[in-house]
């Protein structure tokens, strides 16, 4: 994490939320494409437009229902990669944006990994804050969000141009602390608008909805303070020394009734993530605490650090990825499959949908 002065933070992020905010007040000014935006699933536009850019997806309750807070079973997992909220929604934008962008993304998959997506919790995380943002963000107001510890993948531009499609002046303000990811989102926002120009992408594509900025989590966002309709944190928490700060932290720029989506790695032996059971227990407390807990069923388990918890996991190994040194198709990052099966098999994940009260 780096450390900045706080005046210069506020100076960064003053000018950056006066871009962001800026580009929302010249569509509403001018009203560049809304009426092609706003009726895109059924205008012929988007039916020539369509092998460029994902079907817009309507999730049926049972799908819903597929992803409960939580940590997910094994079964659970490898019925939701066989279903088309995975495989028609998620996946296909993540693959287009992959192939769309690779030379741009070169730099940043050498740094990571080359295939977000496909790693060992990424498929069920990234469709698990899909569809939750799908479920309850507003239809009735443009939006602003806020990805936290957002890194730079595809997640960011399926919300804001296919999920809040029909919320066309909606805003996605990804947050970073590693700055030399600027330069990324700007040349993704800049092919956007180009590939748009030509055709090759529906006209939304040409308003640069996605805006990024650097800041570390840990420290307050001032300027942010209830702006953000929903704020989304995927396997972020588990990085930060001080979890419940960051926590506060993103609870604050919430807006009252705002939602906050976290996804955090748990890992028994603390020997991949320093984040065990009873530091995972520690953070939902402490967000049951400020917060309303809200999910697609009642089966979220209230702890993880309980002796019955404990001894369910370690008779049943049925959570991912607690399993007999399986490899599964979603493993495709070389990081994982590095490690032993006694450490793998003590690394888990859970998913959480807050409501600020």
């Amino acid at each position: 994490m780096r450390n900045k002065s706080y005046n210069s933070l506020n100076q960064t992020l003053s000018l950056s939320l006066i871009c962001f905010v800026a580009i929302g007040f010249v569509i509403l000014l001018f009203k560049i494409g809304i009426e092609s935006i706003t009726t895109f699933t059924t205008s012929s536009h988007f039916t020539k437009h369509l092998r460029s850019a994902t079907k817009h997806y309507i999730l049926k309750d049972s799908e819903y229902d597929m992803l409960p807070s939580g940590s997910p079973t094994v079964d659970a997992y490898d019925k939701l990669l066989k279903n088309s909220v995975y495989k028609e929604w998620t996946e296909v934008y993540s693959n287009k944006f992959l192939k769309d962008n690779k030379d741009i993304l070169v730099g940043y998959t050498q740094k990571w990994v080359a295939d977000p997506l496909h790693t060992w919790s990424r498929g069920w995380e990234y469709t698990y804050v899909a569809a939750a943002i799908r479920k309850y963000a507003p239809r009735d107001h443009d939006l602003y969000l806020l990805d936290f510890g957002s890194g730079v993948t595809f997640i960011d531009w399926m919300i804001a141009y296919e999920i809040l499609d029909n919320n066309p002046r909606s805003r996605v303000l990804a947050v970073d602390n590693n700055m030399a990811y600027q330069d990324w989102f700007d040349q993704l926002n800049k092919r956007n608008m180009e590939r748009a120009k030509q055709g090759d992408l529906p006209e939304k594509y040409r308003i640069p909805k996605v805006q990024f900025i650097g800041h570390d989590i840990r420290r307050t966002i001032p300027i942010l303070n209830t702006s953000i309709d929903i704020a989304f944190c995927i396997s972020v928490m588990e990085h930060v020394d001080d979890s419940l700060a960051a926590a506060r932290n993103i609870y604050n720029t919430l807006v009252p009734g705002g939602y906050l989506i976290i996804t955090f790695d748990i890992d028994r032996n603390s020997a991949i993530v320093n984040h065990n059971p009873s530091r995972a227990d520690a953070l939902l407390k402490e967000l049951r605490r400020i917060g309303r807990e809200i999910h697609f069923d009642n089966s979220v388990l209230r702890t993880y650090n309980s002796e019955m918890f404990q001894d369910i996991i370690q008779k049943k190994n049925d959570l991912y990825t607690l399993y007999d040194g399986k490899i599964k198709q979603y493993d495709d990052s070389e990081w994982i499959n590095t490690k032993s099966e006694s450490i793998r098999k003590g690394l888990f994940f859970s998913c959480h949908v807050f409501q600020k009260l």
